[in-house]
């Protein structure tokens, strides 16, 4: 949906009120996330959906550019340091993980930035070995996209200073006049971000530093915090024998003294340290030390280069990984849910008024109301945001806003809703969400049309989609819509426009 924004943004280039577009945006189509996270993948997105048109696929093939050239900057790497056959091997392990994999079927935009820290780790080695300035400002603008793709991409360049340190370069580096400028390309490139972070995403930099006891270094400390990655990465992340393979390569190195794996080690170690500082915890967060670990893997292949025979037999195994890892992927089905555009399609052909009254927990059916609907002109009203609103879920930040079935009424007629599009089952125990359903099983409701929701999500399994027409409905009378946003500390007024207006 962030891609669809961006897109439906540049068509309209609303120059002198880009905010009150926004604004009005998030109020038709409650589900951008633009602000809490940042533009720079939905920028792609919008690009892909400008050309194939505003589907689902299309937005997936957004991550394809980022792969295509992560992938190759990271063999050009490992080739420069190792060699050819360590440099295809690390690359065809890392390319067959299914942990990276099965995020490439969705349009998340932690792999994008994977494949950006790639880039980066390859422009910057060749930075610190190489007088040609192109490399440290090629290796600050891949930062600074990195970060406009992911704020906690910051944490490469304490990567890349902790190398410098350990090599004893960074003074020589610091002389550099080129240096300078590049840190101030990143400074003045990085503000707006920092800015729009500060400004509307409260939650974002609470979930990472903390508040509280979550914020003092004694929790960071505590056993569950230290070993939660290092058990993500077996439980997760990486296939045994893969882990297996990668604990020997560093035995390996270490062995042999080879200095050439210090630069993907600090990655290791600053993936770890960064992340278990932050208090929101996810395992694909730590995506970033994968390259690396792969990479150990395919080591031994340099070091077995006088033994032939035992080079081949290794070569095999990594083979034989790779094809593993191929089956283990096929053998993994896609997280789905289908269903949610079978009903925008119906409520769109069925319009009777231009707003549509949502609540569930799933976007997808606010997504599929604007890809049906290139004109733009209905506007979607959530039940997590006019009922209730909430941080991430229900269970955090929880705001009620409505109280009694009254209540709920006076929206529907304030608003002129015909149409309710509800989730069957409320899965939460906030009283005034299962008043509603209450409330449409009256006589004042017809339903209309159910649509069974087919998905691997435990939160959405036996679940169904109910469509319900008002019986008596009112004209629409509000001319302001107010939205409260705990995500990103606001609440936004705006005006409601006829339908079809931009």
């Amino acid at each position: 949906m962030d891609g669809v924004f961006i897109l439906d943004f540049l068509r309209a280039l609303p120059v002198d009120g880009a905010y009150e577009f926004a604004a009005r945006y998030y109020a038709q189509y409650p589900a951008i996330n633009v602000g809490y996270r940042p533009p720079g993948f939905p920028l792609v997105e919008a690009l892909f959906n400008a050309v194939f048109g505003v589907n689902v696929w299309s937005s997936r093939l957004a991550i394809l550019p980022f792969a295509m050239v992560g992938i190759l900057a990271w063999h050009r790497l490992v080739h420069r340091l190792f060699d050819g056959a360590t440099a295809f091997a690390a690359t065809l392990l890392l390319v067959t993980t299914p942990f990276l994999v099965q995020w490439g079927w969705y349009t998340m935009n932690d792999l994008a930035t994977l494949f950006l820290a790639m880039l980066l780790a390859d422009l910057f080695h060749h930075s610190t070995e190489s007088p040609a300035r192109r490399y440290v400002y090629g290796s600050a603008i891949v930062f600074v996209l990195a970060v406009w793709t992911k704020q906690t991409a910051v944490f490469l360049g304490l990567w890349l200073l902790l190398y410098l340190a350990a090599t004893r370069r960074l003074r020589a580096y610091l002389a550099r006049k080129e240096t300078w400028i590049a840190l101030a390309l990143v400074a003045g490139l990085l503000a707006p971000l920092v800015l729009l972070t500060l400004w509307l995403s409260d939650f974002n930099v609470v979930q990472s530093i903390g508040v509280g006891a979550r914020a003092s270094p004694l929790w960071r400390l505590q056993g569950w915090n230290l070993a939660l990655y290092p058990g993500s990465l077996v439980r997760d992340q990486l296939p045994v024998a893969a882990l297996l393979l990668s604990l020997a390569g560093m035995g390996a190195a270490l062995w042999k003294r080879d200095g050439r794996v210090l630069y993907f080690a600090l990655l290791i170690v600053s993936t770890y340290v960064f992340f278990t500082y932050l208090v929101a915890k996810e395992p694909r967060y730590t995506v970033f030390w994968l390259p690396a670990c792969t990479l150990f893997a395919a080591v031994p292949l340099g070091y077995l280069a006088p033994h032939p025979r035992a080079r081949v037999a290794y070569a095999s195994l990594l083979g034989l990984l790779a094809v593993a890892q191929v089956a283990d992927v096929y053998a993994r089905t896609p997280a789905y849910a289908a269903g949610y555009a079978e009903a925008a399609e119906w409520v769109l052909q069925h319009r009777e008024a231009p707003m549509i009254f949502f609540d569930g927990t799933s976007g997808s059916f606010i997504y599929f109301v604007r890809a049906l609907d290139p004109e733009r002109s209905m506007f979607v009203l959530r039940g997590d945001k006019l009922l209730t609103s909430a941080v991430l879920s229900k269970q955090i930040g929880l705001q009620v806003h409505a109280r009694s079935r009254r209540d709920i009424q006076d929206i529907f007629d304030r608003y002129g809703v015909v149409h309710v599009v509800v989730e069957r089952d409320e899965r939460s125990s906030v009283p005034i969400h299962h008043e509603l359903r209450h409330f449409l099983r009256t006589g004042a409701f017809e339903l209309v049309r159910e649509i069974p929701v087919d998905s691997t999500w435990d939160s959405l399994k036996g679940q169904v989609l109910q469509i319900y027409r008002y019986r008596t409905p009112k004209p629409l009378t509000a001319t302001h819509l107010e939205l409260r946003l705990p995500i990103v500390g606001r609440t936004i007024t705006v005006p409601i426009k006829p339908a079809g207006t931009p």
